[in-house]
């Protein structure tokens, strides 16, 4: 019968849903397990943890305020934003941690990395923005409500990588 077509969709669903949420610790862990060793640098890899959770954190704060169903679509956002989120953190700290180790200021090293890595990040998160926007005008709501999460999402991963993150690995000078 369609209802019980619909219920074995919406049971998988939830499954999907909560395997992806139980997969979550096992991830972060892996990902600061492999920063760290990648780095020599617990303290590098917790910092690039954190700013990739930032858009993550955002579309939890979105979706609870905007009352957006939780389902196997709206949490794939959050596993694309916390990926882009730690592949911008690892391209931006292995350049900045390159130019440290040839002998750089953090500061120095910092507008390195920056020049180097932030046009590419600038321009790969536009493009997934406005892939995103443009599912705005799809009819089916699990899509639209994808499409504005994931720009909502590419938009914080953006911000953190270009704004929190550089701001964590430089030094303030003091006025």
């Amino acid at each position: 019968s369609a209802d019980a077509g619909l219920h074995t969709l919406l049971k998988a669903d939830k499954d999907i849903v909560d395997a992806q949420l139980g997969s979550l610790y096992i991830t972060l862990s892996a990902m600061l397990v492999v920063m760290s060793l990648l780095w020599r640098s617990f303290g590098l890899g917790t910092i690039a943890l954190i700013t990739g959770l930032v858009p993550v954190a955002i579309l939890t704060l979105i979706g609870a305020i905007s009352q957006i169903p939780l389902n196997s679509v709206t949490v794939m956002v959050g596993a694309l934003a916390l990926g882009i989120g730690i592949d911008d953190a690892v391209h931006l700290v292995t350049h900045w941690l390159n130019a440290r180790q040839n002998g750089f200021a953090k500061n120095q090293a910092l507008v390195l990395a920056l020049e180097a890595k932030g046009p590419a990040i600038l321009c790969t998160s536009l493009i997934l923005i406005s892939f995103s926007i443009s599912l705005l005008w799809m009819s089916f709501p699990p899509v639209i409500h994808f499409g504005w999460l994931s720009a909502v999402a590419y938009t914080a991963a953006l911000g953190s990588a270009l704004w929190i993150l550089p701001s964590l690995l430089g030094i303030k000078k003091k006025t």
